[in-house]
């Protein structure tokens, strides 16, 4: 870290003389104390703004939650948090602005969003003060560090909430208000990351960083389960407090580089696979080759990787790494300059006709699920015990096999990317079986467990029916489509007005994609993008991407509401049918209704981007409406021609 430091401070020096560097040595923080006071972990460290936990201002003498309000008093005895943010200059906000702010908030992940304003002259207003003990307000007000002119901002929750809500909260508003010096070059570490992360929905430990990252030497002893059998992991386990030898490199609140020490022991290594869900035999089996070679001796190492891409772009004082890359490519893969891709050659297409690339229609695992495939027991140990007397010292060929592992581990993650279209869980005339929902006593797990069983489904078909508008720099646009889904495939028509956009007629027969604009021919495009694929489902390829909202009601159907995370990460152009679109920076939100057996109904799409006119109003809005019906209908799609 200290080599890679001194790097960074004269290449500073060395590239943009006139910009000042905060601080020398550059500032360490461990996971846990970044985010605690910056809700993130790459914080902007060019202000303060620094989350403050109000909880002893809230309690009484006994440590009793007692500030009479009841969100901030169940939150506190449920094991939450209670924090605030302290906003210079916005104590005369308005009520809409709060409003706005409260919306952002949800949009964050929080309930809700409470507020104290503190008047020039002292004094204090705010809609919960009635809700507060005596002087309750004043309490607040003096645990966060509130002066005059100040605004607090509260959020009550469960700990991960609320320091995810106020960082981002901290980072949009130190962007409004402009708090950050753009001169200034504020560089920290960030170090001791958690070691694992709980994965509910398939009841076991992922790294957090990657499998072979190592583990603090204090905390080697934590690497076991609850149990004492790694087949049987919980998130009690001992494992999930344990710390990786993890680093990231920060400046101005983008991540500029990471790395690790890694485990070059054996013995540790399989320990830390067997948490992850791996079987000895497994490990043997698809890391033979590593394993091997970690009984010669490997000496300890590590290493860091730095964005030049995202350095130049700060360097360069730009928000978008696109704007410094020489030939950057759009949101859909084209190359402009290279004009790429091309129709292909009809003898090309043939080719492909005859020899069909393999259909990747697996749903999405992870990496440990790809190699938890033998039970532990005597009998595995008895048979990793036996192979182990045979081992001899690895050759070329095996060093080739372990290669040809990776890439078809490379191949798999790609091919799990892609998303199967929504159907409803009965079975087709093919056989094939659905996803298999996991179980879960939460009605909004469940929920949300059927939904993605549904959609996970790869031979049903449905009606898609979608319109959607949008205003920018250049000008407005609008669009209607309508489509027949059926698996990977579908055919429609697409209706368009506006700059640059155009009606078209859209034919998918995996793996080609068919457009016809007017009275041209149709243009085929071979491709396996995931992005295809997913397109008439609103790009959704990640479980984190949803999260339960709750019941609700639409055109007097009784639902259930899913919204999007942070993890969603739409292909905005082919929601909103813009040729291309880009931007520095973007809010979008999608909303979606869902039956009580997880069937679509209907969904919504969102974005805010490229910043705010005087007004208040985005540069660019854009909005979508898509209608699911005749879920489970039989449709079939067939290519131009045929």
């Amino acid at each position: 870290m200290a080599f890679v430091e001194q790097m960074a401070i004269e290449v500073s020096a060395v590239t943009v003389p006139d910009r000042p560097i905060q601080s020398e040595p550059f500032p360490r923080f461990t996971f846990a104390e970044v985010v605690e006071r910056y809700g993130t972990d790459k914080p902007d460290l060019r202000f303060a703004m620094e989350l403050v936990d109000l909880a002893p201002s809230l309690r009484d003498s006994d440590g009793r939650p007692a500030s009479g309000f009841r969100v901030f008093d169940e939150a506190l005895a449920s094991g939450g948090r209670v924090k605030a943010i302290v906003v210079p200059g916005m104590a005369d906000v308005s009520r809409s602005r709060i409003d706005e702010l409260t919306e952002l908030a949800r949009r964050f992940g929080a309930k809700g969003l409470a507020h104290v304003s503190i008047e020039a002259d002292g004094s204090m207003r705010s809609p919960i003060a009635k809700f507060l003990r005596e002087e309750g307000t004043a309490a607040i007000a003096s645990a966060a560090g509130a002066r005059g002119g100040d605004l607090v901002l509260i959020v009550a929750d469960e700990a991960g909430t609320v320091n995810e809500v106020l960082g981002r909260l901290r980072t949009e508003l130190g962007g409004r208000l402009g708090l950050a010096d753009d001169d200034v070059l504020a560089y920290c570490w960030v170090h001791r990351f958690p070691m694992y992360t709980w994965d509910t929905e398939r009841g076991r430990w992922d790294a957090t960083h990657n499998p072979f990252s190592g583990v603090v030497p204090d905390d080697e002893p934590l690497l076991r389960t609850a149990s004492g059998d790694p087949a049987r992991p919980s998130p009690e386990d001992p494992a999930g407090t344990a710390r990786a030898l993890q680093y990231d490199l920060v400046l101005n609140g983008w991540e500029l580089g990471g790395g690790s020490i890694r485990i070059h022991r054996r013995d540790l290594l399989e320990r830390s696979f067997a948490l992850q869900g791996h079987t000895l035999e497994g490990m043997r089996e698809k890391f033979g080759a590593l394993l091997d070679a970690f009984e010669y001796g490997p000496p300890p190492h590590g290493g860091i990787a730095i964005g030049i891409d995202r350095w130049t772009a700060l360097f360069a004082r730009q928000t978008n790494i696109r704007e410094v890359m020489a030939f950057p490519k759009t949101q859909s893969g084209s190359d402009l300059m290279l004009k790429a891709p091309s129709a292909p050659d009809p003898s090309q297409l043939q080719a492909m006709i005859e020899s069909p690339s393999p259909h990747p229609d697996q749903p999405e695992t992870s990496f440990s699920e790809r190699y938890r495939n033998v039970p532990y027991g005597p009998e595995a140990e008895a048979k990793a015990a036996e192979a182990a007397q045979r081992r001899r010292l690895p050759v070329p060929p095996k060093l080739i096999a372990f290669g040809a592992i990776a890439i078809v581990l490379v191949i798999g993650a790609l091919a799990a990317m892609q998303f199967i279209k929504p159907g409803s869980s009965a079975l087709s005339s093919t056989g094939t079986r659905p996803s298999v929902a996991p179980a879960s006593t939460d009605p909004g797990k469940q929920v949300l467990a059927k939904f993605w069983a549904v959609v996970r489904n790869p031979v049903l078909s449905y009606h898609l029916a979608a319109s959607g508008s949008w205003t920018g720099p250049d000008g407005t646009g609008s669009f209607t489509s309508s489509m027949d889904v059926a698996g990977d495939d579908y055919s429609g028509t697409i209706s368009a007005k506006g700059s640059g956009v155009k009606s078209a007629k859209v034919i998918r027969v995996d793996p080609f994609t068919w457009t016809k604009i007017g009275a041209k021919p149709w243009l085929p495009v071979l491709t396996n993008d995931p992005a295809q694929r997913s397109l008439p489902f609103l790009y959704l390829d990640n479980q984190a991407a949803l999260a339960y909202v709750g019941p609700a009601e639409r055109d007097g159907q009784q639902v259930h509401l899913l919204r999007s995370t942070d993890a969603y990460q739409p292909y905005v152009s082919g929601l909103l049918n813009l040729p291309t679109f880009e931007f520095a920076k973007d809010l979008v939100k999608l909303e979606v209704y869902v039956t009580d057996d997880g069937a679509p109904v209907a969904a919504e799409f969102v974005c805010e981007a490229g910043g705010k006119q005087a007004n208040g109003k985005p540069v660019f809005r854009g909005t979508a409406e898509r209608l699911f019906t005749k879920v489970g209908a039989e449709y079939t799609i067939v290519a131009p021609g045929s």
